[in-house]
């Protein structure tokens, strides 16, 4: 399997590959603009320390650890995003089962169940 991550340079910043750089004067400051985001994304996306009710690393999230006692049951987590959430990113289920989002008419808060009892869920919500 070929791996085509972008390797880091002497800097210790992701760059793109030599000769890449498209041609002609008016692609400069675009081409200065791309090569500064992809040093900046590449490689350092995070999703924080996993602690419960912390901000996400630098994604635009909150992590929470939920406790489902009984299976296909709404639970409703308050969420400090300041926003509707967009979804969720399911981090680590301790026994073999879903998280399942449901819509929920309160922007501060995410309706979730789980499809068996007794779960506890590390979820990212974005």
């Amino acid at each position: 399997m070929t791996d085509n991550r972008l390797r880091t340079s002497g800097t210790g910043l992701s760059d793109l590959p030599m000769g890449a750089e498209p041609s002609g004067d008016n692609w400069t400051l675009l081409w200065d603009k791309v090569r500064q985001l992809v040093k900046l994304v590449s490689g350092r996306v995070s999703f924080g320390n996993g602690k419960h009710r912390t901000l996400s690393g630098n994604i635009d999230g909150e992590t929470q650890s939920v406790y489902f006692d009984l299976a296909n049951t709404g639970y409703d987590i308050k969420h400090g995003l300041g926003r509707t959430p967009i979804g969720l990113i399911t981090l680590n289920v301790d026994i073999d089962g879903s998280v399942i989002r449901f819509t929920s008419a309160d922007p501060e808060v995410i309706t979730l169940r789980t499809n068996v009892p007794g779960v506890t869920a590390l979820v990212v919500f974005v």
